[in-house]
């Protein structure tokens, strides 16, 4: 058996780490090697687990808890998709709400973000094409201020702007995972804690309604009615899948940062997966996803559906590393 590199790839709701991940396998590829992806969520029925598995790459979930506290379940994952002889660590930034906890003006989740931070190898911002020349060099320069220990690097992974160099610096062989940070368990899952999670998967009969246009107003729909409440949006992202086309919608921040894409695919039914994650309590957000779902999708007749909502537990790791060799 060949042996592979591992890749920790980790960021905060909305960094944009699973369209990272999905052209970094690409370019893999390319090179001629093998990829395998292992999705992580506290919840099942991940939008991401299904994209990636279009890309016809071995893909595993781990799902009911993040990695570190259920790390066995990850060292399986792992098993069944490669052997593992090495690893590089990144978090991928999102650059508003890194702005923000470089400010000091995101109060809920800069505990958890600041963490991955501490800990990271490599910081990538990510969506630089958002931000003007002037704006990356600042944004650059305070991040690598601020966390002196690790490589700060930028891309866009729309663009597929900066990737190649990420990569590279990855896949090098170097010492990894030497960013060692005290975590304080009660503020970080207080921080988890103020987020809704939902998760909710539903098949429609067969229609001859507009899937496109049906896609398009659920995603406006729900950005606006979650601005309206005042729940800020952590990431809501969705999959409608038909028998020509799947669209897939993300939503970060704003609402004007909602984004859709088409691309051909078949299905053997009709479905929509979504998966919102927002600060606002759980009976809210089902209300306001669930009157989406109906409004947009009037046209269609739902035959089956299921929705799970939670709030993350407090923290449990498996192991604690004590010290650095």
């Amino acid at each position: 058996m060949k042996n592979t590199q591992l890749i920790l790839v980790g960021g905060f709701l909305g960094a944009g780490k699973t369209t990272i991940l999905k052209q970094t396998a690409a370019r893999l590829k390319k090179q001629g090697k093998a990829v395998g992806l292992i999705t992580n969520d506290q919840a099942t029925d991940l939008v991401d687990t299904t994209v990636l598995q279009g890309s016809g790459d071995a893909v595993e979930e781990v799902s009911g808890s993040c990695f570190c506290c259920n790390f066995n379940g990850f060292a399986d994952a792992i098993d069944a998709v490669t052997e593992a002889i090495g690893d590089g660590g990144v978090v991928v930034a999102d650059p508003a709400r890194l702005q923000k906890i470089l400010d000091g003006t995101h109060a809920t989740a800069s505990y958890i973000m600041s963490k991955q931070f501490d800990e990271s190898d490599i910081i990538l911002i990510n969506k630089i094409d958002t931000l003007s020349e002037a704006s990356q060099g600042d944004l650059l320069r305070q991040t690598a201020e601020r966390w002196p220990k690790s490589k700060v690097m930028l891309a866009s992974a729309k663009e597929g702007e900066g990737l190649a160099q990420w990569l590279e610096a990855v896949t090098k062989a170097q010492p990894v995972g030497a960013n060692l940070a005290e975590v304080d368990y009660d503020i970080y899952a207080d921080g988890e804690a103020a987020y809704g999670w939902l998760n909710a998967t539903y098949t429609f009969g067969e229609s001859d309604g507009d899937y496109k246009a049906a896609a398009a107003n659920f995603l406006q729909m729900l950005g606006n009615d979650l601005s309206q409440a005042g729940a800020a949006i952590g990431h809501v992202k969705f999959l409608l899948q038909t028998k020509g086309y799947q669209y897939l919608g993300n939503l970060t921040g704003e609402a004007d940062t909602a984004t859709l894409s088409r691309e051909a695919a078949e299905a053997d039914a009709v479905t929509l997966t979504v998966n919102a994650r927002a600060e606002v309590g759980l009976d809210a957000l089902q209300k306001i996803v669930l009157k989406a779902i109906d409004k947009a999708f009037d046209a269609f007749t739902p035959v089956d559906t299921s929705i799970r909502t939670l709030i993350p537990g407090r923290p449990n790791p498996t192991y604690h590393y004590d010290r650095v060799i």
